[in-house]
């Protein structure tokens, strides 16, 4: 492979290092049982609320990023679409019908994901502003259908151009920076403060 498409992947490999370094922290906070939530209620409910969000639109605008077709306009996009049609005329046969099926099933684990990031991050669709017209629910698991192929597609990608495997879903954060890092010490400051100076608060996150 040349230099211009191991470029390009290391570029996408990176958005998808920090896609999953994100998740990872999210899943920390906010998928790891009802007491940690609750626990992130006590201690600054709307800052977590708000985090929570932050989290979940960054994944919507990297995956559809991600999933951008090869030009837009007169401008080349860092998506999976375009390394791969660079990649088409190197790659082997039953590679190239199983990176472009698996990308068509992204395409479409994604087809929701983009309608929020068309109609309600990037713009601001007139019509869903003013409730006339409803997006489409996407639910936590259709994040995670998304986030597994997506793995699925960067580990074939990295075995083809480096002879070598890879793995995102589990990234290594340092010792005292993660999420589990900050709950631990929210739970302390907890303990220390005692039962009748817990912080109280009926916000949501």
């Amino acid at each position: 492979m040349d230099t211009e498409i191991r470029t390009l992947f290391n570029c996408i490999h990176e958005e998808v290092v920090q896609l999953f370094y994100r998740w990872k922290i999210f899943r920390q906070l906010f998928d790891s049982g009802e007491e940690n939530v609750s626990l992130l209620n006590q201690s600054g409910s709307n800052v977590f609320a708000l985090l929570q969000g932050l989290i979940i639109e960054n994944a919507f605008l990297t995956l559809c990023r991600l999933t951008d077709p090869e030009m837009t306009g007169s401008f080349e996009n860092l998506s999976i679409r375009n390394i791969l049609r660079k990649m088409a005329a190197t790659l082997k046969d039953e590679n190239r019908g199983d990176l472009s099926g698996k990308l068509a099933r992204l395409e479409a684990a994604t087809e929701k994901i983009r309608s929020h990031r068309n109609k309600r991050i990037t713009h601001l669709d007139l019509k869903h502003a003013i409730k006339a017209e409803p997006l489409p629910a996407v639910e936590y698991g259709d994040l995670e259908d998304a986030l597994g192929i997506l793995e699925c597609i960067m580990r074939d990608l990295h075995r083809v151009l480096w002879n070598a495997d890879t793995r995102y879903r589990e990234p290594t954060i340092a010792y005292g920076c993660d999420g589990d890092h900050l709950l631990r010490v929210l739970r302390d400051v907890g303990v220390r403060r005692g039962p009748n100076k817990a912080i109280k608060n009926d916000g949501h996150s």
